[in-house]
């Protein structure tokens, strides 16, 4: 019986693993496994679904990868040519922001888009700026994503646990196996263990994700603060000195 417990359990962990996260040029978001990159494409498996088909994409196709554990990479929007200004070429390739646009305000709308200086960026660009600019934030936000990830772990299990619990307790008041029974109710109780951690984890995690660009208008900006908020006539924009 503990045996059984056990392969269930680690059929639960198995399916719920971290994810990466891939942003297109039309800004879709894609939560998948990475499987290979190269220079021309990419190839992934979609995390919903691991063991179906491999995917693939050009790189022409992409505008950055959020990996699972933090790093970023962003992929260029077309080859520099000869005579296009560097201040262009490292703004499309990442490679740094100081010699183009360092030091600017970053604003978050509610449809979670971000803006530097009034400039629509990516969230993988958003992050890759920090992680240049400031590195406090930067790490500020990483451990709001692993929180929130960690808390996606906590209730995807605590689902696998609940749907393990029904099974083993039905079939333990059927035969009058005890074995079962006790094996169905400690899975209720882990159940409510990993929900009781996975909701303040998740909500903690996404509030701070969401609000790093405020902090780091507060510490790493050196200008206004410009933050976009909503009120009884719409949205606006609020400036702080």
């Amino acid at each position: 019986m503990k045996v059984l417990s056990g392969l269930l359990m680690m059929a639960f962990l198995g399916t719920v693993q971290a994810q990466d996260i891939i942003i297109t040029k039309d800004a879709q978001k894609i939560e998948a496994k990475i499987l290979e990159v190269s220079n021309s494409e990419i190839k992934y498996k979609k995390q919903s679904n691991l063991e179906g088909p491999t995917f693939i994409l050009g790189v022409e196709e992409l505008n950055s990868i959020i990996y699972a554990n933090g790093e970023v990479q962003v992929f260029p929007t077309k080859e520099p040519e000869a005579n296009e200004p560097q201040s262009e070429v490292i703004w499309e390739t990442g490679a740094s922001y100081n010699e183009n646009i360092g030091g600017g305000v970053i604003a978050r709308d509610v449809a979670n888009n971000y803006y530097l200086d009034g400039k629509r960026i990516s969230e993988g660009e958003y992050v890759y700026y920090l992680k240049t600019h400031c590195p406090s934030v930067y790490q500020y936000h990483i451990d709001a994503m692993e929180k929130e990830r960690l808390g996606k772990v906590f209730c995807g299990l605590a689902i696998g646990c609940f749907v393990a619990a029904i099974p083993l307790m039905v079939i333990g008041y059927s035969s009058l196996d005890d074995a079962y029974l006790y094996a169905g109710i400690g899975c209720a109780f882990a159940s409510d263990c990993f929900t009781a951690a996975c909701i303040p984890l998740w909500i903690v995690g996404a509030k701070r994700r969401h609000s790093s660009h405020e902090l780091y208008n507060q510490q790493c900006s050196g200008k206004l603060s410009l933050n976009l908020q909503s009120g009884k006539n719409g949205f606006g924009l609020a400036l702080k000195f």
